[in-house]
């Protein structure tokens, strides 16, 4: 409802103060969220070394996914929501394969840019970033076990598919979008790892 809100042109409309909330209490949630996990971070007392290390895996991992998901592929494709499809004009032939550019907003008039945004899902793609967790166990000795190891990798598995689930329940996006936002960030979290993992060595080597 607050979706089909953003469409009227009525300012009292009482969703559009809940679209406007929500935004503001996810960003409340996430500081909270980064605050309690820098907090047990810090207790854990993890190897400061291999935690920079790690962070820095993260961070590149997490910089370039964004940047091939948000600024290359979802303006270069243009992929039209299914949402939208829907509610604007119900016409499903503007449908198109992930492989294939969407319409523009001439073609589809719409008030909501964000329409043509659908490939890939960047909601999965940061989802999909918890796959970090992986890692621990090459870095940090204490988590090298199958118990260990097997929920560095459920955990994020199971979080990002109801999160990928979720996007395409609610019509903002089509399986292969978050297919493809998914295995976007988990393949630039492998190569920042390798790549790292190989500058290690030669620094090994060379020392």
């Amino acid at each position: 409802f607050a979706y089909i809100a953003t469409y009227t042109n009525d300012s009292s409309n009482p969703w559009l103060d809940l679209f406007n909330w929500t935004l503001t209490i996810k960003m409340a949630l996430g500081i909270v969220i980064t605050l309690v996990i820098s907090y047990v971070v810090y207790k854990i007392k993890l190897p400061k070394k291999a935690l920079v290390r790690l962070l820095i895996v993260s961070l590149i991992a997490i910089a370039l996914s964004q940047l091939i998901v948000q600024i290359v592929l979802k303006p270069l494709m243009n992929r039209n929501r299914y949402r939208a499809l829907m509610f604007l004009d119900g016409n499903v032939n503007n449908f198109t394969p992930w492989y294939q550019k969407g319409l523009y907003r001439v073609d589809i008039p719409s008030a909501i840019p964000d329409d043509f945004k659908s490939f890939p899902s960047g909601h999965t793609a940061a989802a999909a970033s918890t796959f970090l967790l992986m890692l621990f166990p090459a870095y940090f000795d204490r988590y090298k076990s199958k118990k260990a190891e097997a929920i560095c990798f459920s955990v994020p598995a199971i979080y990002t598919i109801t999160v990928a689930v979720s996007r395409v329940v609610m019509g903002a996006h089509y399986l292969s979008d978050v297919t493809f936002g998914a295995l976007i960030t988990i393949v630039f979290i492998m190569l920042s790892f390798f790549a790292e993992r190989m500058i290690a060595n030669k620094r090994k080597a060379c020392s």
